[in-house]
């Protein structure tokens, strides 16, 4: 009875080990692993559509009534002289002119630059407003509407007189238009003094080259 009893723990004892052999043995069995909200791919947003940056449109340049070839005389008075449709024609600056410096629009403390382009007889062909320091809105607004009335001006029409017989100041811009106005007139005069032959000059040259 005693030998069946260690016979049989024996048994019990091997086939124990032979057990916990076979689970060492064992691979362990993987969880799955479930993927949560945070490790998913964002989904991808769909790309903003190119939009082309406007180019910058520059205001047209101003193309001034001289000719960059006008050729500049000192004598008698600083002029430029140029062709315009085979017709000579002279340009004036108000700012060679002492007198004409004195002249101020709204803004006093700086003068009105104004060219005049002067036909053969003292006729003005136009004018220009070269260099200001008034407000810009009145310039532009004097440049539209008022500064064309100079175009093709005779000679003999007058630049500053009484209303209806010479060329009116703009409403609302008067300061700088009267201003204008003073500094044509006293080019103008200048003009016919050292360019035509006027007067009680050409009359005596005219009796001289008579007799």
């Amino acid at each position: 009875m005693r030998t069946i009893l260690i016979i049989s723990l024996f048994f019990g004892l091997l086939t124990s080990c032979k057990k916990t052999s076979d689970t060492k043995n064992q691979e362990p069995v993987k969880k799955p692993v479930l993927k949560t909200q945070m490790d998913k791919e964002p989904p991808k947003l769909a790309e903003k559509p190119k939009v082309a940056t406007p180019k910058k449109v520059e205001p047209p340049k101003k193309i001034s009534i001289v000719p960059a070839d006008a050729v500049e005389v000192k004598t008698p008075i600083v002029h430029k002289t140029f062709t315009l449709n085979k017709e000579p024609m002279i340009a004036m600056e108000s700012l060679t002119m002492e007198a004409a410096k004195k002249l101020r629009g709204y803004n006093k403390k700086v003068p009105l630059g104004i060219t005049v382009v002067f036909k053969k007889n003292g006729d003005i062909h136009k004018i220009e407003i070269s260099s200001h320091s008034e407000t810009p809105d009145f310039i532009t607004r004097i440049e539209k509407e008022w500064i064309p009335k100079f175009n093709d001006l005779l000679h003999t029409k007058p630049i500053v007189g009484p209303k209806g017989k010479a060329i009116d100041a703009l409403s609302e811009a008067t300061m700088s238009t009267d201003a204008i106005l003073k500094t044509v007139d006293l080019m103008r005069n200048a003009y016919l003094k050292n360019f035509v032959k006027t007067g009680k000059k050409a009359k005596k040259k005219g009796k001289k080259g008579g007799k």
